[in-house]
């Protein structure tokens, strides 16, 4: 049987707001990882990114994505998702 594990999003974060939500994360047991796609994402890591709003980045407030994932099924820190995708390994 296959593993089926759930992708995590939340955008749009400060600087702030990232520092404690991966907090928040790192509390839940998760660890930050370097991968090249989300689709790497093992359960228990995350990744987080800089985002921009504009087209020329250097003009834009700084915003961050955090991505994040976990066996579905089993309990995730309730820290306003805004999307969850399901992809089987």
């Amino acid at each position: 049987m296959a593993l089926v594990s759930a992708t995590h999003r939340r955008d749009r974060l400060t600087a702030a707001e990232l520092a404690s939500f991966e907090s928040l994360l790192r509390q839940d047991g998760y660890r930050l990882v370097t991968k090249a796609s989300e689709s790497e994402l093992l359960p228990g890591e995350y990744l987080k990114r800089q985002q921009s709003t504009f087209v020329y980045a250097y003009a834009s407030p700084v915003v961050w994505e955090v991505v994040w994932s976990d066996l579905a099924g089993q309990r995730v820190p309730a820290h306003g998702k805004a999307e969850i995708r399901n992809s089987r390994h």
